[in-house]
């Protein structure tokens, strides 16, 4: 069974990685002056709108950067560790163990930086999106942008914990059975 999960681990942790450097090259190239810019010819307070959006982007680049870090960070152990688990190594257990109680760590940690930086700067966002949108023509459509910015962060935030929580636990239940542990220490008959 453990060449099961070294198969799981080894999926999870390319499509952990696989999206985490999308999103790392979508933020690369991103231009929130250029969407600032969009946003603005809407609005009654277009320099407002555009400094409003670009401030947010720049507030919340440095945390974005650091969660981004941390998961690729993890897919890349992960995917190590898969190895050993394919080949039944005894380093795989202590290694999945760790990893798992790591990952769990590291998901909490993104989950703060969600609550306590990005969320809150969304809210800054909107507030200034509101004062910019007063006089403008079409302030129903800006207030369904800035209510999807607002719904699309926490939303976001909610998915990265049901997406990423249950395999670190899933490796925790099965790595710690003494099944488990007796399989990955007799590595001499085992190809």
């Amino acid at each position: 069974m453990p060449r099961v999960f070294g198969i799981l681990s080894i999926i999870f942790s390319c499509l952990v990685f696989i999206s985490v450097l999308i999103k790392s090259l979508s933020m690369a190239t991103y231009s929130p002056q250029l969407e600032g810019a969009m946003y603005a010819r809407e609005m009654g307070d277009a320099k407002a709108a555009q400094e409003a959006i670009v401030s947010f982007y720049e507030r919340t680049r440095v945390p974005k950067a650091v969660t981004a870090g941390a998961l690729a960070l993890m897919s890349l152990a992960l995917f190590m560790i898969s190895l050993g688990q394919l080949r039944y190594r005894p380093w795989a257990r202590p290694w999945t163990l760790g990893w798992a109680c790591g990952g769990l760590l590291v998901l909490f940690a993104i989950g703060w930086i969600e609550v306590l930086w990005v969320h809150p700067n969304s809210v800054i966002l909107q507030t200034a999106l509101d004062a910019a949108a007063q006089g403008g023509g079409h302030q129903a459509q800006l207030m369904a942008m800035v209510t999807g910015i607002m719904t699309g962060s926490v939303v976001l935030a909610l998915a990265k914990l049901l997406l990423y929580l249950p395999y670190p636990i899933i490796l925790l239940i099965y790595f710690t059975r003494q099944r488990v542990k007796t399989a990955l220490m007799r590595t001499d008959d085992v190809v």
